[in-house]
């Protein structure tokens, strides 16, 4: 089991790779974790290594007639502590798959940067544009025209990325080295640490766990992607994935059972070994991921980046959130802070859209008021974000209490929509 968990940490962190793919060109980019993962291997090969020199002793002790009368061979064997030396490397096979996480997030906004010039072949990206266009306007008629364009773009940037993981998966297969051979990688040198002790040295590793969101509107990954008949160019039967669905244009009552129906299943290969491949995010996941549904969702929760801002006026409209709890966050932060006047000698509320405008009438209205040097102190503390994003559904129209929820599952709906489905008939 201990073997499989490295074999799938060292293929997911291309551990035995080439070129920029690779960990070692990782490392690059983040040399302060080179040290934790470097005695993390050390700690693994010294607890190995221990293992297999008592064991040889104890073989030749057998072969020479040795220590047969006392047990000697028997006790050098005896005094290896196995479940000392299996939870030690079960903690630090955790360690690494927690440090490959913290890598692999690290590196998405640069896996991202990357797609965007990725050409996706066979393909007319104005045409999958006007679908989806097409598609949210037919959904969402009463939907603003400058959000339709943009969720639209960002569906179209959405298939590009996971196509783009696809072929990067593809090219990568070739260069990756056999993990059970005979060559192998170089030995780490011996430096036995406790993986108790790096928790000084390793970051803590960020919840992936997502704001909640009733209805659990997530997608399930599809198909595996190693069959020889798979290709990254959508077909006739991508499209037929988006025909027309249940859902009301006004109500979103049931939004959920509709999404249900667009969960792509597991791979068949979740049932049949030990790990698999996911089709969205492209790592090797356990097995027992694709066959819990709840394990799904919370897997799919990390790959769909379904939230986008949906104020008109915002200097990063195309930026895709993965959490309810970012996106919200981007909007207040960014689009409902005002700066009050605290001072108590006016009639009614003065809010300003910036500091600066806020600044100047501290300084003209209010002057000697308060100490320059403490300006900037009283500014900060006038700062305001408002609690309500949305007054009503810019998809629907409605006013609901639970409308952050209401708005997330529209754009969960149409994260789902936009996901490259599998050729395979069989596989869907």
């Amino acid at each position: 089991m201990e073997q499989e968990r490295f074999k799938m940490w060292a293929t997911n962190a291309a551990a035995f790779g080439q070129g920029r793919g690779s960990l070692d060109y990782r490392f690059r980019e983040l040399p302060e974790e080179l040290d934790p993962m470097r005695m993390l291997l050390g700690n693994l090969y010294y607890t190995l290594h221990e293992y297999v020199a008592a064991a040889n002793i104890a073989r030749l002790d057998g072969r020479l007639g040795l220590g047969t009368e006392d047990g000697s061979s028997r006790t050098r064997l005896k005094t290896f502590d196995y479940d000392e030396a299996l939870d030690s490397i079960h903690s630090s096979i955790d360690w690494l798959h927690r440090l490959s996480n913290l890598l692999r997030r690290a590196g998405v906004a640069n896996q991202n940067m990357r797609a965007k010039s990725y050409n996706m072949v066979d393909l007319d990206e104005d045409g999958l544009k006007f679908f989806f266009e097409s598609l949210i306007s037919r959904d969402f008629p009463s939907l603003s025209e400058q959000l339709k364009s943009r969720m639209a773009s960002t569906m179209v940037e959405r298939y590009r990325r996971i196509l783009y993981r696809r072929a990067r998966l593809r090219s990568g297969l070739g260069q990756q080295e056999s993990i059970g051979s005979e060559a192998g990688p170089k030995k780490p040198a011996p430096a036995r640490t406790s993986p108790s002790q790096l928790k000084a040295k390793i970051a803590p590793v960020p919840s992936t766990e997502k704001t909640r969101q009733p209805g659990n509107l997530l997608a399930a990954p599809s198909p595996s992607i190693f069959s020889s008949n798979t290709r990254t160019d959508p077909n006739p039967s991508v499209y037929r994935a988006y025909a027309a669905s249940a859902v009301s244009k006004a109500r979103s009552v049931a939004l959920n059972q509709t999404a249900e129906l667009l969960l792509p299943p597991p791979p068949s290969a979740c049932r049949t070994g030990p790990n698999f491949v996911c089709d969205f995010c492209c790592i090797i996941l356990d097995s027992r991921v694709g066959k819990d549904d709840a394990l799904w969702k919370k897997h799919m929760q990390q790959d769909l980046d379904p939230y986008i801002c949906l104020f008109d006026r915002c200097n990063v409209p195309h930026d895709m959130y993965s959490t309810s709890k970012e996106w919200l966050h981007h909007m207040r932060e960014e689009h409902l802070v005002k700066w009050r006047c605290s001072a108590t000698d006016h009639d009614d509320v003065l809010d300003f859209c910036t500091k600066e405008e806020l600044a100047e009438h501290m300084s003209s209205g209010h002057p000697n008021t308060f100490d320059e040097e403490l300006l900037p102190y009283v500014l900060d503390a006038c700062r305001i974000s408002s609690a309500v994003v949305f007054e009503s559904c810019p998809f629907c129209g409605q006013s609901l209490d639970a409308i952050e929820e209401h708005v997330s599952h529209h754009l969960r709906y149409l994260a789902l929509k936009s996901l490259p489905w599998p050729e395979i008939a069989d596989e869907v």
